[in-house]
């Protein structure tokens, strides 16, 4: 109702942040306690940080975004009679 493409793109973003929050806070302590199981049966120990968690959080986000923005960009951009012609 006469929001520019600017403005939509946070809505969409967010609802998809959101669930992205929420997987990573689910599957961090389950992939932590696997990994140091995991971990143990080797001859060689090797350290295992954290930061990993956050550098792939960061990366999934990131994909996240780049990947809403261009299909929500691509939507708002697109002309709605074609779309309509179609349906």
């Amino acid at each position: 109702m006469g929001a520019s493409s600017l403005d939509i793109l946070p809505l969409f973003n967010r609802e998809y942040l959101w669930l992205i929050a929420v997987a990573n806070v689910i599957a961090w302590p389950v992939v932590y306690y696997v990994m140091q199981e995991w971990l143990q049966g080797f001859t060689y120990r090797v350290g295992f940080d954290p930061v990993v968690f956050l550098i792939t959080g960061g990366l999934a986000v990131a994909l996240a975004i780049a990947t809403i923005s261009v299909q929500a960009l691509r939507a708002v951009r697109s002309d709605p009679v074609t779309t309509l012609r179609y349906e």
